[in-house]
């Protein structure tokens, strides 16, 4: 995890934590990858933090499903669906549309009952 000593971050320091971010979620490492991001949602501006919540509430719903609270997961993919298509973080560099089907599946009532994660996205 990255350490910031004021309550401002750079834009070099969102590149580093988001990247680190998403390996982790690239890993299946949900909880992880949410607490990385949420260095973003702490230090980042109003902007920074609207773009970034679709990441955290992708990663929490999923995490959710994966300890079994199937409603919760529901609830915060739809929201991650919402504002991951709204985000203009790295927007050259995420194919959203990629990430909102894969979330489209992961709501899909067969699959939210189960505990693997098919999403993935690249940076």
């Amino acid at each position: 995890m990255i350490e910031l000593k004021n309550k401002n971050i750079s834009y070099e320091k969102v590149v580093d934590v988001f990247k680190i971010g998403r390996n982790l979620f690239n890993e299946g490492k949900m909880y992880e990858s949410y607490e990385e991001w949420e260095i973003i949602w702490k230090y980042g501006d109003k902007c920074l933090r609207k773009d970034i919540k679709g990441f955290l509430q992708l990663s929490g719903g999923l995490w959710n499903k994966r300890i079994g609270k199937s409603n919760s997961a529901k609830y915060l993919l739809k929201k991650a669906d919402l504002n991951i298509i709204n985000s203009t973080l790295f927007e050259e560099d995420i194919n959203k549309h990629s990430i909102i089907e894969q979330i489209k599946l992961e709501l899909n009532e067969n699959s939210i009952n189960k505990s693997y994660c098919s999403i993935s996205f690249k940076i």
